[in-house]
């Protein structure tokens, strides 16, 4: 019975992992609000889990690596922007994940991330997208957040097609690689091209329900933009999932 209980408490936490590692849309288009309530129960339970299975057991570190994994990314969730305070902060439970399971590819992808915005050391961000990517070659998220980190934030354009690049070597007609490009293309201004990506992207999302789940949350965060800056134009990345929505709903998908 404790054995089965260990195994509800941390079932949750471990699918989301996984999605993660599948580049799932659906738990990473969520808004920053949902994103925070949902993971934030996930330390407490893992933590629970670990506890009912007792120090001695062989998922003890493992559940401990996860637990500290979302209280690194439940931090560094809150901001995405410079921010030297919250990104050490993040780290610290990173890197402690990391002394129980040091093979956990989704701690070095938030570790990359973390260098890239929060503390904006671009080798350090690339170090361990690779590590990330060398445990999981198949992975293309964290090689995705150097091509965002270096065409929308840094406008680095030649950094950000290396990873573009590597992307698609990937796969070059996935949902992260369409959107990949869509970015880097868009903040070129060669609207045309990311367009193309975009409208790509967007007929790849496997499910009617999640599409439409996507653009409404995109359709709120238009709105809130545009009432917090009037006068500013709205990216494009944000528009598309708008601008195609009644396309989209004609295709058989279910």
């Amino acid at each position: 019975m404790r054995f089965n209980y260990a195994a509800v408490l941390q079932d949750d936490a471990q699918q989301v992992l996984n999605r993660f590692l599948n580049s799932d849309l659906g738990v990473l288009t969520q808004s920053k609000l949902d994103a925070l309530k949902k993971f934030q129960k996930y330390p407490e339970y893992l933590d629970r889990a670990a506890n009912l299975l007792g120090k001695m057991h062989y998922m003890y570190p493992v559940l401990q690596a996860r637990k500290l994994f979302f209280e690194g990314f439940f931090v560094a969730k809150t901001n995405r922007n410079l921010d030297k305070e919250i990104g050490n902060k993040a780290l610290s439970y990173l890197s402690s994940a990391l002394q129980f399971q040091e093979n956990m590819p989704q701690v070095y992808w938030q570790m990359s991330f973390i260098y890239g915005y929060n503390l904006l050391q671009q080798d350090s961000a690339e170090y361990y997208a690779d590590k990330a990517t060398t445990l999981v070659p198949s992975w293309q998220l964290p090689y995705a957040g150097l091509v965002f980190l270096y065409s929308d934030k840094i406008r680095n354009y030649s950094k950000a097609k290396f990873y573009l690049d590597k992307i698609n070597q990937i796969d070059s007609n996935s949902l992260v690689a369409h959107y990949s490009a869509g970015v880097y293309y868009e903040t070129q201004g060669s609207f045309e091209l990311a367009t193309f990506h975009y409208k790509r992207h967007w007929k790849l999302i496997p499910h009617l329900f999640m599409r439409i789940q996507i653009w409404v949350i995109f359709t709120l965060t238009l709105g809130i933009f545009q009432k917090l800056n009037p006068n500013t134009s709205v990216p494009l990345h944000w528009m598309h999932p708008i601008l195609w929505l009644m396309e989209i709903l004609e295709l058989s998908i279910i």
